[in-house]
């Protein structure tokens, strides 16, 4: 699936799910300097990020919290809404991170995670491969220019194997929330580069059949309910 019509689907299961609603509590978990999911205007929405210069140049946040979701002790069931996007594979121990947000989601509330996927192509070569390699395809590939600012990136990446959907869904079901979506998709390698294009696009497809579907596309996006 495409991120576009996975957005649509999300905003779409977002909008069924909280019309009644009014005044939601969202949760942007590791939130820089930006929102990825259209949320209502009338929203409270807290942030946490480990940088404050992210928080600040978050407009759209209603409350900032300077802190690490891996150990900071939210209230427990006060979130209708957790968001934690492109968060996880930063973490050292994203499963305490994951515990600790499950924690957080009231009783028919959301929580949406959006993170690469260690068991695909893409993931097994970030998670194995120096930070300077990082650095080099941000550069070279996405035609990216690099900022010498630790709050902006490209940021260190552990890719735990505590953050595949399956482990995810195993803690999730020990903390009460039970899986409504899951979908994967191929990551953005930039189509300009038509060549690093198509090399990826065969080796990924090769490495599917060999693996026998163990290895799958580079991202996930996974919505868990309390």
């Amino acid at each position: 699936m495409e991120i576009g019509k996975l957005l649509e689907e999300l905003h779409a299961l977002l909008d069924s799910e909280f019309k009644d609603r009014a005044c939601l509590t969202v949760l942007e978990a590791g939130c820089g300097s930006a929102c990825h999911i259209r949320i209502p205007k009338d929203a409270h929405i807290v942030g946490i990020d480990v940088s404050e210069a992210q928080l600040q140049r978050n407009s759209l946040l209603s409350e900032r919290i300077l802190g690490d979701i891996q150990c900071y002790d939210f209230e427990p069931e006060h979130f209708d809404l957790i968001i934690c996007w492109d968060v996880l594979e930063h973490l050292a121990r994203p499963d305490l991170a994951i515990q600790k947000l499950a924690s957080a989601v009231k009783k028919g509330g959301m929580l949406i995670l959006k993170a690469p996927n260690v068991l695909s192509l893409k993931g097994f070569i970030t998670k194995y491969s120096p930070q300077w390699v990082h650095s080099m395809y941000y550069k070279c590939i996405m035609h990216r220019k690099l900022i010498n600012i630790g709050d902006i990136g490209p940021f260190p990446t552990y890719l735990r194997l505590s953050m595949t959907p399956n482990s995810i869904s195993k803690i999730a079901s020990a903390m009460g929330l039970s899986v409504i979506l899951l979908d994967l998709l191929d990551g953005d390698l930039n189509r300009q580069s038509k060549i690093a294009h198509y090399v990826y696009k065969c080796l990924n497809y090769c490495v599917k059949l060999i693996s026998c579907g163990l290895f799958k596309d580079s991202e996930f996006v996974m919505v868990l309910q309390k």
